[in-house]
């Protein structure tokens, strides 16, 4: 599920030791990348690392304080102004949510304090594709994009020269708001239509 795995893997194999400090890096790697244990690449390993690294001296309330517990009230009004942008495609099923420049500049939030906002925008019930536009300069758009699961959105930024895996895909497009969803639009709808289509085929099975 993560770098931290891998560490474990290669310190077990290595025979190395580990010390609370280690166990505290493991647990938040696993946690940070698993999703707080919630994404499809949790495994039974990620687990038992967590199981470990709490008998190994792990504080997860000192792992969650830094990961969920720290964000500044400059972030927060980004996110407030974010999820006031949110929109939804006319069956529900893409939700919209965008990020300017004035955004942030009005609120004092970086670039970085954007992550994970898309996240809210795929939490909508119905929604299987979440896009995020956030303006990275004069008409410079970086679009995120999130699946729920059913649609691949690496092959919908892969046509516009992004890429990504399953859930999580981006691109960047050089081109107006406007320009650039009119450019991503189509592929959204193509793979939503898709999904109609095998559903529809599997019902008839």
């Amino acid at each position: 599920s993560s770098t931290g795995e891998l560490l474990y893997r290669l310190m077990k194999a290595g025979d190395f030791p580990f010390s609370p400090t280690v166990y505290q890096g493991l647990l938040c790697a696993v946690v940070t990348d698993t999703g707080s244990f919630r994404y499809a690449n949790t495994t039974t390993l990620a687990f038992t690392i967590g199981a470990e690294a709490l008998r190994g001296g792990a504080a997860p309330w000192d792992v969650a304080k830094g990961i969920y517990e720290r964000n500044r009230l400059s972030r927060i009004q980004a996110l407030a102004r974010a999820l006031d942008s949110i929109t939804l495609g006319p069956d529900g099923r893409w939700s919209l949510m965008t990020v300017t420049h004035q955004m942030l500049q009005e609120t004092g939030a970086n670039l970085e304090d954007t992550e994970g906002f898309i996240n809210y925008a795929r939490s909508i019930e119905g929604v299987e594709v979440a896009i995020l536009l956030r303006e990275d300069g004069p008409d410079l758009w970086k679009i995120s994009l999130r699946s729920k699961g059913r649609v691949n959105v690496s092959t919908i930024a892969r046509p516009l020269g992004g890429g990504g895996h399953h859930n999580a895909a981006a691109c960047k497009l050089a081109l107006s708001r406007e320009d650039a969803l009119e450019a991503l639009l189509p592929h959204v709808e193509a793979h939503l239509s898709a999904l109609d289509a095998q559903d529809a085929q599997d019902a008839q099975e």
